[in-house]
């Protein structure tokens, strides 16, 4: 598919879910799904991937592999950057658009979009993980940085060089701007975004958001353990694929993780919006009775740790 088409495609899109807006109360367990998809998320499909910078792209590898979602794919096909082109390249080779079954996920939303305005509509069906803020944010930073050496590598042009005194100005409250605005990158003002931070009412909407419109909530920096507490709650296999890294730093992992650089800056957006995230995930935990040693045979089965 041509970026022409993948643009027209989105316009579309765009277009398609504010008339959605209109239609009120439909029941997507009555729309006509593959019979392969688990009972246990019919109730909250089509799955919305909320998908925050620097969070959580490896969740596509459990997405797309739920039986019956994408039947049409290859079973071994995984986003992975340790496989040169196979991050894109054979997703979209293989034709995701029409592969995957649209009323159990939308495998085209796989962006960075803001849920904005279609929060209502979507209500229920989200799904997404969630950083420690600073940690995000320098990762963030330093992913500017490798694009930045990738493109002048490869002779194209890159996009301006940022300090990161401008970049926590215009990037922090990320969590908080992809859960209350629209557009295809609302936290990127290099792509779209303002570059406004956050009101108020603002980060209020978006821990409200988090408590009353996601199914599945996972924190980034307990991977494991948030792919094990979604197999239990939707009745999955532990599969090996899941815990994939799809997007590995480039950089020194030390350099990417640590927040050094920040000289004691907080977050003053995303700090409220990630303890909503992280009270959501430990109450899931307790709910769904997962802990790391229920989470042993999920990990062995997977091979994440040894027999």
């Amino acid at each position: 598919m041509t970026r022409l088409n993948l643009f027209l495609l989105c316009i579309v899109r765009i277009a398609c879910s504010t008339c959605a807006l209109k239609i009120a109360d439909i029941d997507y367990n009555l729309l006509p799904m593959s019979p392969l998809v688990p009972p246990s998320l019919k109730r909250v499909m089509p799955i919305e991937f909320v998908h925050v910078p620097k969070c959580g792209t490896s969740f596509l590898n459990t997405l797309m592999h739920i039986p019956g979602v994408c039947p049409g794919l290859s079973e071994d096909l995984v986003f992975s950057a340790n496989k040169p082109g196979i991050l894109m390249g054979q997703w979209k080779a293989q034709h995701a658009e029409s592969n995957c079954d649209f009323k159990a996920w939308d495998a085209l939303h796989i962006s960075h979009a803001g849920i904005g305005s279609g929060y209502e509509f979507n209500k229920g069906r989200f799904m997404g993980f969630f950083r420690q803020p600073e940690e995000r944010l320098i990762s963030h930073f330093n992913f500017k940085i490798e694009e930045r050496n990738a493109a002048l590598k490869t002779f194209r042009a890159p996009r301006d060089d940022i300090p990161l005194d401008m970049f926590i100005a215009n990037f922090s409250g990320c969590e908080t701007k992809t859960l209350t605005r629209d557009g295809g990158m609302p936290c990127d003002y290099q792509q779209g975004g303002d570059g406004n931070p956050p009101s108020p009412h603002e980060v209020q909407e978006a821990k409200t958001r988090l408590r009353e419109g996601f199914s599945f909530v996972g924190i980034t920096e307990q991977w494991s353990l948030s792919i094990c507490l979604f197999n239990v709650m939707f009745n999955q296999t532990c599969q090996a694929n899941q815990f994939l890294n799809a997007r590995p730093a480039a950089l020194d992992t030390e350099l990417r993780s640590s927040t050094a650089a920040l000289n004691g800056w907080r977050d003053p957006y995303d700090g409220e919006v990630y303890d909503v995230a992280k009270e959501i995930f430990e109450s899931n935990l307790k709910k769904y009775d997962v802990s790391e040693s229920s989470c042993e045979s999920c990990w062995r089965g997977a091979g994440v740790v040894s027999a």
